[in-house]
Order: C-alpha cells, then structure tokens, then sequence
C-alpha cells in the first residue's frame, strides 16, 4: 500500500516483484519466438505433427459455437500458407457461413469479460484519454492469447491463425516504390 508520502511500503515490494517478474518472464518468453528483420517483427512458426489436430480441434470448437459452413474448408496452401477454400459452388446471394455473436472477437465480447469488461467501460467514460474500440480488442486479444492461454475460449481459433503475416501497412519505401512499378 502507498504510505502517506506516496511511497510504496515495504509489505508491497514482494507483491511488486513477483509482479515484474511475471512480465519479464512474459516478455522472455515471447522474445523466445519473435526475430527482427529490416524493420519488421515477426513471429517464427515452429511447425510440429499437430497441426492438423488442433484445425480438427478448431474445426470441432467451431461446429459446437455454431458457425455452419458446408462450403467452406481451413486448408493449407503451398505457397500462401493456411487459408480458406470453397469447396461446393456458391450462388449470387447465397449465405455460405453462419457466425453468431459470441462466436466473435468483437468489443461487445470484450466488454462482457468479467475482469476486462469492468476495466474497459471505465477506460471508455474517461473524457480525456478515452480507450479506443482498437485499443480495447487488441488489449483483450492480448489477455486471450498470453495470460488465459489454455484457458481462453478463442484457444482453438488462436491456435490455427497464423503468428505473422504482412499487409500494406507493412511495407517500407522500397517496397511501395515497387508496386509503382
């Protein structure tokens, strides 16, 4: 607790080192599985034989929250990496998958988190440095994927997504130069 003076008290330093420790032991970790190249931070896919047990794992947790896709398959792709397929045709107007709401990673989902959703709809009434609804699913995101880690209900779903991928926003001056061609 904060002494009268604002300082931390001496029954709080153990509380704060296990605190620091946790995240330096987090970040650690982390580092373990991320390589910089030319400006650009990304995760190293340390590819292993279950794989296609946890997409049937993913597949399974999915069919139970109810998304329905008879047209659709997760695969793998040669040269793009794991994707989706059409399997069967799909017509003009046709719905080829079903998500319902609490299927999704959305802000109504992070603000309905026991711990998280109180914490955010504090951040959010703030007048001056107000949460965003980015911030906010990436911090939830976040808590998901590296404190509840087994425990997340988006276990399945993380464990099939890839750990990197690039998009535009990525591309350094030399790039783009390029695609002007």
């Amino acid at each position: 607790s904060l002494s009268s003076g604002g300082r931390v008290t001496g029954g709080d330093t153990l509380k704060n080192q296990q605190i620091l420790k946790f995240f330096y032991d987090t970040l650690k970790n982390l580092s373990n599985n991320f390589c910089v190249q030319s400006n650009q931070i990304t995760v190293v896919r340390k590819e292993s034989s279950t794989d296609q047990e946890k997409l049937n794992t993913f597949y399974k947790w999915s069919r139970e929250g109810g998304i329905i896709s008879d047209k659709l398959e997760v695969r793998d792709f040669e040269e793009a990496g794991r994707g989706v397929s059409v399997v069967s045709p799909v017509h003009c107007n046709e719905s080829f998958i079903f998500v319902p709401q609490h299927m999704l990673l959305s802000i109504s989902v992070a603000l309905s988190h026991p711990v998280l959703g109180k914490i955010f709809k504090q951040m959010q009434k703030q007048e001056e440095n107000a949460i965003d609804d980015d911030a906010m699913l990436m911090l939830f995101i976040i808590h998901q994927k590296y404190v509840e880690q087994d425990k997340s209900f988006w276990k399945p779903y993380f464990d099939v997504t890839p750990d990197s991928f690039s998009t535009s926003l990525q591309f350094g001056v030399t790039d783009l130069l390029e695609l002007e061609g």
